[in-house]
C-alpha cells in the first residue's frame, strides 16, 4: 500500500489520535516508512500546529519527537529540528518554532531553543540559542585555507584493509 502526501497527515493525527506508540507494529511501519523513502523522519510526539510547507519535499528533514513547530512555518530539504537529550547540558530540550518561521535549506536547530514567529532561518545555519520574532539568522563568514602544496582529493571506496594491499 502506497500512501499519498495529503494522506500521510491525516494518517498521523489518526495515530496521534489513537494514542498509537512505538508499539504500533504495522500501524505505524506505514507512517515510518513513508518518511523512510524521503530520508526523513517526523516524530508522532512532535506538535505541529498545523501541516509545515515543503517546498521542495520534506526530502532529509529531521523534526524531533519533543518539537513544538507554529502554524504556516516553511521548512526546505535537509533541515535538522532536532532535541538535546544531554540532561546536563544547558539546552537540555526540544526546539520551539514560531508562526510562520522561515528555515533554509540545510539549517539546524538543536536543543531547547525559541525561534520566535515570523522569523527568517538562512541556509545551513546552525540555531543553538533564542531567536527573536521578526529576525533573520544566518551563518557568517566563510574561511579559505590555501594549502602550499596540491591537495590530494582521490576518492578511495570504503573496501575492506586486506583489498588495499
Amino acid at each position: 500500500m502506497t500512501i499519498a502526501y495529503g494522506d500521510i497527515w491525516i494518517y498521523r493525527k489518526r495515530l496521534i489520535d489513537n494514542k498509537i506508540t512505538r508499539g504500533g507494529g504495522g500501524k505505524l511501519l506505514l507512517y515510518d516508512s513513508y518518511w523512510m523513502k524521503f530520508g526523513s523522519y517526523i516524530g508522532l510526539g512532535a506538535h505541529l500546529e498545523d501541516i509545515p510547507i515543503f517546498p521542495h519535499g520534506p526530502i532529509g528533514v529531521f523534526i524531533s519527537n519533543s518539537a513544538h513547530i507554529g502554524k504556516n512555518c516553511v521548512i526546505f530539504q535537509q533541515v535538522t529540528i532536532g532535541s538535546n537529550t544531554l540532561r546536563d547540558s544547558k539546552s537540555y530540550g526540544a526546539p520551539t518554532i514560531g508562526d510562520s518561521v522561515y528555515i533554509g535549506c540545510g539549517a539546524k536547530i538543536i536543543g531547547n531553543v525559541r525561534v520566535g514567529s515570523n522569523a527568517r532561518i538562512g541556509a545551513n545555519a546552525i540555531v543553538v540559542k533564542d531567536v527573536p520574532a521578526n529576525s533573520v539568522t544566518i551563518t557568517r563568514g566563510i574561511e579559505t585555507i590555501i594549502s602550499d602544496s596540491d591537495l590530494d582529493n582521490e576518492f578511495i571506496p570504503n573496501v575492506p584493509m586486506t583489498d588495499l594491499k
